[in-house]
This record gives C-alpha cells, sequence and structure tokens, in this order.
C-alpha cells in the first residue's frame, strides 16, 4: 500500500502561512463571542487563492465558556503557539467542544452500482462496475464495503468475549472515497489506490458497491494551529459529558497542527465524510484518571487519507470501578 496520498493536498503539498485577517486580544473575561465573531467576520470575506484568512488570538490566556465553529472553506484559527508565552484557550462553564470545523453533509441519492469483480486487492487503482453510464472522471464516489457475517467470521471475530461474555459489536461496514481519474467501458479508475481488499466470497450478499455522492457542501482549505487547549481534569467515564478539543465533519484538505491539549477527553475525531487532513504536532497530556474499563480516543480518525504526524499522548491512566 502506497499512503503517501495521505495527509493535506493528497500527501506531500505544504500547508500554507495564511495571511492574519482579524487579530482577537484576551478581555480578560468570557471571550467566546469576541473569537466566534471574528471567525464569522473572516467566513464573509472573498477568497483568494482558496483563502479568506486567518483568525489571529494574541498571546494570552482566552477564557472560553462556549464552543466555536467553522462552516466556510478557507479560515483559519491561529495563536501564538502552546507554549507558555503563548495562547492558551481555557475551557470553561459546562462541558463542550472547543472547535467544530465542518460544511454539509453529502448527497448520497445516486443509486448504488455493483463492484463486478471477484477480488480486487488492496492498493488497487481500478476495478469493474455493473454500470458507468452515471459515472464521469472528476465524480465523487463512496465505495462500500459490508462487514458481513462471513467476513466477521474470516476475521476471527466472531467469538470475541469480554469479562466473560459475548461480544458482537461487528456490524455495517466501512465506506472509503475516492474521485474518479478514468472510465473506461465498464472499469472505473481511481485517483488514490484502495486501502482494503474487496474479496466476494467474503462480502457477498450483499457484496461491495459504489455510489456517486455531491460533497459540493464541504469545506476545504481549514485549519487551527499554534495555540492550547486546557480542559478543568476530568475523572470521569469517557461516556459522560466531557471537554473535548477539535472535530472535523464535511470536510477535505484541513488540518490541526501545532496543537497542545490539557485534559480533554476524546480529544480530536475526524468523521468518516473528511478527506486529505493532516494531524501535525498534536499532544494531549492527562493529569488525572479516566474512571471505567475504556481509555480516551484521543485520537479518532474516520475518513480517508488522514495523516498523524508526531502526535503524542502522555498519562493515560484509568480506574476501573
Amino acid at each position: 500500500m502506497d499512503f503517501s496520498y495521505a495527509g493535506y493536498g493528497g500527501g506531500g503539498v505544504p500547508i500554507l502561512g495564511v495571511p492574519v485577517a482579524k487579530t482577537v486580544a484576551p478581555s480578560g473575561g468570557d471571550d467566546t463571542a469576541n473569537i466566534q465573531n471574528a471567525i464569522d467576520e473572516v467566513s464573509q470575506m472573498p477568497l483568494t487563492n482558496g483563502f479568506r484568512g486567518a483568525v489571529l488570538l494574541q498571546a494570552g490566556v482566552f477564557r472560553c465558556s462556549g464552543p466555536f465553529s467553522i462552516k466556510s472553506s478557507g479560515v483559519v484559527l491561529r495563536g501564538y503557539g502552546p507554549g507558555p508565552s503563548g495562547t492558551t484557550i481555557q475551557l470553561t462553564g459546562s462541558p463542550h467542544l472547543f472547535l467544530s470545523i465542518e460544511g454539509e453533509p453529502p448527497d448520497e441519492s445516486e443509486k448504488q452500482i455493483a463492484i463486478m469483480d471477484t477480488y480486487v486487492p488492496s492498493s488497487a487503482m481500478s476495478f469493474s462496475v455493473a454500470d458507468t453510464s452515471s459515472l464521469h472522471a472528476g465524480d465523487t464516489i463512496f465505495i462500500h464495503r459490508p462487514a458481513t457475517p462471513a467476513w466477521v467470521q474470516f476475521m476471527g471475530m466472531n467469538n470475541l468475549t469480554r469479562n466473560g461474555r459475548d461480544e458482537h459489536w461487528v456490524s455495517g461496514g466501512t465506506v472509503t472515497r475516492r474521485t474518479i481519474k478514468a472510465v473506461s467501458g465498464n472499469t472505473i479508475t481511481l485517483d488514490v489506490p484502495l486501502t482494503d481488499t474487496l474479496d466476494s466470497q467474503y462480502l457477498n450478499p450483499p457484496g461491495a458497491w459504489v455510489e456517486k455522492a455531491d460533497i459540493s457542501g464541504w469545506i476545504h482549505q481549514v485549519g487551527v494551529e499554534n495555540l492550547r487547549i486546557v480542559s478543568p481534569p476530568q475523572p470521569i467515564p469517557i461516556t459522560a459529558r466531557s471537554f473535548r478539543a477539535i472535530d472535523i465533519n464535511n470536510a477535505s484538505d484541513a488540518w490541526a497542527r501545532n496543537v497542545a491539549a490539557d485534559d480533554t477527553i476524546n480529544s480530536i475525531h475526524t468523521s468518516a465524510n473528511t478527506s486529505r487532513i493532516t494531524i501535525e504536532d498534536f499532544s494531549i497530556r492527562h493529569s488525572v484518571a479516566t474512571v471505567g474499563a475504556a481509555l480516551p480516543a484521543d485520537f479518532g480518525v474516520d475518513g480517508t487519507q488522514t495523516l498523524l504526524d508526531r502526535c503524542t499522548s502522555i498519562g493515560i491512566i484509568f480506574f476501573i470501578l
């Protein structure tokens, strides 16, 4: 498998330094409204080479009782660094997310088109489908790979146990986003190789299929960088409502870099509807124990072409009650 396609820009593309469009200083009080207003103001600016501008948070401590959201392409939230003399986001009030980067969900109203090949190996760039009349170069498709009972048994996950009891949690399937590079007869060629094999003897019925999708509502060229997020210590189960760091959804070519998070739980998550995401120099530190049998999912990665580079998590401990 060639993993060089992972990350911002499809791999090997440097993240640019976006010019500052708005600067915010700590007020000494609750800074939630000031920061969100600055994000909203920059979000209304015109796009220039894919970017609108950066919101720069000056050095100091910003006290924030509510979440922030970036819903437009080309907007960057930037601080002066995660160190002691940099920018600190102090999460206050009721438990909440620090930042949501989120566009509109894709439209998958197109018909399902069966994949016809008996076996498609990992790293394949092409395969045949039942009908290509509605597919064209440049189209976005989602490749659906079901988790059938036969596949679950083949993987040895049909007899899982936990604390002496059967645990049958494997269901559904995986969805992979790709762009069609070319169509020839009933064969489609992809822009990026597949990561999973598609073996019909384990996937039928219903078999694997593709579905064309409209992702025009996704946002692009968005990021958060150079700051520290500080949560109150949270000695709670991971299923409880908690302070969290960053969610990325319905977005591509996005990033989170040079960010530190103290005591957030289930800290950063990229959803299934994301692609070409870079998480770089992201450090998470826990100072108190998590309660229960499960550890926090500090880096929860779904979607496709996601790159984690120099990311760390320290101090993960837990108590079983």
